[in-house]
């Protein structure tokens, strides 16, 4: 299934920002109104990069279509737990699966810049939550931190099978044997999944 969603625009604007050999992408930005605040969609790796910059995969379309459902934006960046572009998490060799310096100066720019952070790496980026720097920048700007929902392991929903329904909630998190997870905060009330 397709999504599609009409967004009216004063001048559509696309740029990446990838290594030499295009087998990184730090950041990824679409802005269709610069008028209007940002959002950040933190997201576990991204696909192989796409020659044609307005062409989004399924998960990030669905996420941009429940983003812009739910606020008055004028642009996104998505940036990754991990920077070595895939187009599975499986197929993300483990040699980089490691927090990287290069791509957190791209994740902490977009998290500083923006005015809402949605949080949709999925089950498996808990290990990643583990470096210090990471736990940090959300811990400084928790104010800002949206998911669509929160797993078991309360770790943050990955967009693919989720309603386009779905509105956006507010997290609070913790520390569990160094872990970072997130709870919802609902009606100010803490509901733990």
């Amino acid at each position: 299934m397709s999504i599609i969603t009409t967004i009216p625009f004063e001048s559509l604007q696309a740029h990446n920002v990838v290594d030499k050999d295009k087998k990184c992408r730090y950041s990824m930005v679409r802005t269709w109104n610069i008028q209007k605040d940002k959002v950040t969609i933190i997201m576990f790796n991204p696909r192989t990069l796409e020659p044609n910059p307005f062409i989004l995969g399924q998960s990030l379309s669905k996420c941009v279509s429940i983003v812009i459902e739910n606020g008055d934006y004028g642009a996104i960046e998505v940036v990754n737990l991990f920077a070595r572009t895939s187009n599975s998490q499986k197929e993300l060799e483990m040699e980089y699966k490691v927090f990287d310096e290069v791509n957190f100066k791209y994740i902490k720019g977009a998290v500083e810049s923006s005015s809402m952070v949605v949080l949709a790496w999925g089950k498996k980026g808990a290990k990643v939550s583990r470096n210090k720097k990471f736990k940090n920048l959300l811990i400084n700007y928790r104010g800002k931190l949206k998911c669509f929902d929160i797993y078991d392991n309360k770790q943050p929903k990955y967009p693919r099978n989720l309603s386009l329904g779905t509105t956006l909630k507010r997290l609070l998190h913790g520390y569990e044997r160094g872990y970072i997870f997130f709870v919802i905060l609902f009606m100010e009330k803490v509901v733990t999944i």
